[in-house]
C-alpha cells in the first residue's frame, strides 16, 4: 500500500513536467528538457511560479479548444478529461486548466516560497527516479517469483 501511495505522488510529480514538455514538443529527449523549461520560465528569473505554470495551462487550453468557445469538452480533448473537471461541469476552462497545472508544479515547491528554483526541480527528478527504481525493484522481485 505505501508503495502505491509513493507511485501516485511520483506521477503526480511527474505529470505536470511531462504534459508541459509534451505541450512545448520537448518530449523527444533529455537535452531539449532545458529549453523547455527557459520557455515556460517567462520572466526569465530561473525559477518557474504559479503564475508561470497557468499561463502554460491557459496557452495549452487556447491550442485544444477547437470551436473557440473558451472551454474544452470531452469531444475536443478525451484525454484531458481524465483529470478531475474542478466544477463539474464538463468543461475545463482555462482558470481550471492553469490552476491543475499550478498546483501540480508547486508541489515541488519545498520551501514554499511560490517558485520552483532549479535546485527544487533537480531535486523532485531525482526523487521520483528513486521511486521508479523501487517500484521497478519491486515489481522485478514479484514477477521473479513462481
Amino acid at each position: 500500500m505505501k508503495k502505491t501511495y509513493l507511485i501516485a505522488a511520483a506521477a503526480l510529480i511527474a505529470v505536470p513536467a511531462v504534459a508541459l514538455a509534451h505541450e512545448h514538443g520537448e518530449h523527444r529527449g533529455k537535452g531539449r528538457h532545458g529549453d523547455m523549461m527557459e520557455r515556460l520560465d517567462t520572466n526569465k528569473d530561473g525559477n518557474l511560479s504559479a503564475d508561470e505554470a497557468r499561463a502554460s495551462g491557459e496557452a495549452r487550453l487556447k491550442r485544444l479548444d477547437a470551436n473557440s468557445d473558451g472551454v474544452v469538452t470531452p469531444d475536443e480533448a478525451p484525454r484531458l478529461f481524465e483529470r478531475p473537471d474542478a466544477d463539474g461541469d464538463g468543461k475545463i476552462t482555462a482558470a481550471e486548466l492553469g490552476n491543475v497545472a499550478a498546483a501540480k508544479l508547486m508541489r515541488a515547491d519545498k520551501d514554499g516560497d511560490g517558485v520552483v528554483t532549479q535546485a527544487e526541480r533537480d531535486a523532485a527528478r531525482d526523487a521520483m527516479k528513486e521511486r521508479r527504481k523501487a517500484w521497478h525493484e519491486h515489481h522485478d522481485e514479484d514477477e521473479a517469483q513462481p
